[in-house]
C-alpha cells in the first residue's frame, strides 16, 4: 500500500500521525480530511440524535428521559421528533457553519509539541484508541502555551488549491478564510506558510488525499452537538423554566472533553 511521506518527519501511525523527536518531545504533525456536513444533514443528525438519545457516541436528552428537566423543553424535543416545521426551523436557525463552506472538502493539519515522558506514559492507551488520542493530548496541554495550531486547506476534485490562489492568501496573511484558515498558537505567520509549502508536494499526486483518515463522520458529529447545544440554551431561555436565572446562568457549560479528540480544535469551531 501506498504511504504518504512527509519531509523531515518519520512516520508514526501509518498516514496520520508524523513526528519529530528532539530527544526531551516529539513535534507531532496530525493530518486528515473531511467534507463539511451541509444544513441539512446537520439538522437531520441532531434530531436523529434526539429521537435515538445518542450523537455519536455522546449522550443526548430525549422526549422520554427528559426527567425533572422542564416541561415545555421536553415538549420542544417531541415536536422536533414529530418533525415540527416551526421546531425544525428553530434549529436550523441555531445552525453556524464558521468559516467552512457547506459541501467543501479540506485538509486539515494539526501541529503540537508532546513531551516524551508523557507519550511514553500514554502508550498503552495510543495503541488502544489509536491516532485520535493524539489530538487529545495536544488539546490537554495547550494551556501549557507551547506552539499548538490547526491548518486546513480546501480541495476540489483530489486537488489543493491552485498555488497562486495560496500565494495570494499569504500576501495578506489570511488566518480566516474559506480555502484557508489558521487558529491556535502558531507564533508567526512563517511557520504557516513553511507548514503549507511543505504539504503542497506532499499532496500533489491526488492519490495521496485519499489515503488521510477521513474525519467527515467526527466533523459532522461536532457540528450537530454544538447546534443542539445552542438550540437547547435558545429554547430554555425562551420558555423561561429556570425560576432562579441566577442559577440558571451559573449553569456549567456542556462538557466539550467528550468529543472525540480527532475533531476538537478544528478551524471554524472554535470553543472559545
Amino acid at each position: 500500500m501506498t504511504s504518504i511521506i512527509v519531509p523531515g518527519y518519520k512516520s508514526i501511525i501509518q498516514n496520520t500521525v508524523f513526528g519529530k523527536d528532539d530527544g526531551s518531545s516529539t513535534e507531532v504533525l496530525y493530518l486528515t480530511r473531511y467534507r463539511a456536513p451541509t444544513k441539512g444533514e446537520v439538522v437531520k443528525r441532531v434530531i436523529n440524535g434526539v429521537r435515538e438519545g445518542t450523537m455519536g457516541g455522546i449522550v443526548v436528552m430525549t422526549p422520554e428521559s427528559i426527567g425533572e428537566a422542564p416541561q415545555k423543553f421536553a415538549k420542544s424535543l417531541q415536536k422536533l421528533v414529530d418533525g415540527d416545521e416551526k421546531a425544525i426551523q428553530g434549529l436550523k436557525d441555531c445552525y453556524d457553519r464558521g468559516i467552512i463552506t457547506p459541501g467543501k472538502s479540506y485538509i486539515h493539519a494539526l501541529k503540537g509539541k508532546i513531551p516524551n515522558h508523557i507519550l511514553d506514559y500514554a502508550n498503552g492507551l495510543i495503541n488502544q484508541m489509536g491516532a485520535p488520542l493524539y489530538p487529545a493530548i495536544l488539546e490537554k496541554l495547550k494551556p501549557l502555551g507551547d506552539e499548538y495550531w490547526n491548518l486546513r486547506i480546501s480541495y476540489r476534485g483530489q486537488r489543493l488549491l491552485p498555488r497562486e490562489d495560496i500565494e495570494k492568501l499569504f500576501r495578506e496573511q489570511t488566518t480566516k478564510s474559506e480555502d484557508l484558515a489558521v487558529e491556535g498558537h502558531f507564533l508567526d505567520y512563517d511557520n504557516v506558510i513553511r507548514l503549507t509549502n511543505l504539504l503542497y508536494p506532499v499532496f500533489g499526486d491526488s492519490k495521496k488525499i485519499k489515503l488521510l483518515r477521513d474525519d467527515a463522520e467526527q466533523v459532522s458529529i461536532r457540528m450537530a452537538f454544538l447546534t443542539f447545544v445552542k438550540w437547547t440554551g435558545k429554547q430554555l431561555d425562551d420558555q423561561g423554566d429556570y425560576p432562579d436565572k441566577k442559577k440558571h446562568q451559573r449553569r456549567k457549560q456542556p462538557n466539550f472533553q467528550k468529543i472525540d479528540g480527532s475533531i476538537r480544535g478544528l478551524p471554524g469551531f472554535s470553543e472559545n
